[in-house]
């Protein structure tokens, strides 16, 4: 087929088919949706769970566009708490035994905002609360490349919903997903998809299908993780001696610092900014919109601007923990 003309909702052929070889475990290309983005597949998915009487459940924090797709669609969030620590997996599965969802949306590895990878022994206990209570796992793996930890799908792809884009490891200008389906889910996903998606450009899917088959993804791929991986060691490093608890991946583009409840997160970012530092708090990850640390972004970042902001923030950090907080005189 000519990559000019009208796409497959479905996507192209030849990526999907290349995606199916080469993922592991394999699978079909029957399996395999190549869509315009994450983004695109949520909003799928959310109308599909409408239609079909569901419900989704986040992480709470989790990626804030799905805060922002459901919120447009009106659906209420159910959410449970992720923390530095791990995944309320008891919360967790009372909701599963009320069958409060269908569908259950996570980070496994590299969590945005929060930098974390579940341990071993949470990831076996929630495949099993999948199989035990019927409901499936969204897992977005975004940086699936930079991951050593096995997936989830790789350890239960009939329970698995795999997303993996190319935005954050390739080009964000591609705009483009790949969505691995469990032959149970193939047909409703399907039919949705081809009322919501028109298809994803061929241009863009055969210049990554192109790619990917390269040595130069390869290298790219390798060059990627040395670089990420002497930002995340130079990191943890400048962090030594912050007061309070952080987490720094091994090899992942989002570090995280949890602040105290009334610490005033908004100010120290003011103040940062104003020299021209700029920190990201996690309230818009938050389904709460609750404010409880920083999240700091390696993605764009030299490593020299690493050590200089990072030696800011902490002097601010000290300097507003010590500081009383700045009030304004009210007259009655």
């Amino acid at each position: 087929m000519s990559i000019i003309n009208y796409s497959y909702s479905r996507g192209y052929g030849k990526l999907r088919e290349h995606l199916g070889l080469t993922q592991n475990p394999p699978v079909s290309s029957e399996n395999i949706f190549i869509l315009s983005g994450t983004q695109n597949f949520l909003s799928l998915i959310i109308a599909m769970t409408i239609r079909n009487g569901q419900k989704i459940l986040v992480e709470n924090p989790t990626y804030n566009l799905l805060v922002g797709a459901m919120d447009v669609f009106g659906q209420n969030i159910l959410s449970v708490e992720r923390t530095l620590q791990g995944l309320d997996l008891d919360t967790l599965e009372e909701k599963a035994k009320n069958h409060e969802f269908r569908y259950f949306f996570t980070m496994t590895r590299n969590h945005n905002p929060l930098g974390t990878t579940l341990s071993k022994e949470q990831r076996s206990r929630l495949l099993s609360l999948a199989r035990e209570y019927d409901f499936y796992i969204v897992e977005d793996d975004y940086l699936m490349e930079l991951s050593d930890e096995n997936s989830l799908f790789h350890q239960a792809p009939d329970r698995v919903i795999y997303i993996r884009s190319f935005s954050k490891t390739i080009s964000p200008s591609l705009r483009l997903c790949a969505i691995i389906v469990p032959d149970a889910l193939v047909e409703d996903i399907s039919h949705t998809n081809n009322y919501m998606n028109t298809g994803a450009s061929l241009i863009s899917q055969d210049v990554l299908h192109r790619y990917l088959t390269s040595d130069a993804y390869h290298k790219h791929i390798r060059t990627l993780k040395e670089r990420i991986e002497e930002k995340c060691t130079l990191l943890s490093e400048c962090l030594k001696d912050c007061p309070y608890p952080f987490q720094v991946p091994q090899c992942g583009m989002y570090a995280y610092i949890e602040l105290p409840q009334d610490f005033r997160t908004m100010e120290l970012l003011d103040n940062l900014d104003a020299r021209g530092f700029r920190f990201r708090s996690d309230v818009e990850f938050s389904v709460t919109r609750e404010v409880r640390g920083l999240r700091i972004s390696l993605s764009r970042v030299e490593k020299k601007a690493i050590e200089k902001g990072i030696q800011e923030l902490l002097m601010e950090m000290k300097a507003i923990s010590t500081a009383k907080p700045v009030t304004k005189d009210i007259y009655l």
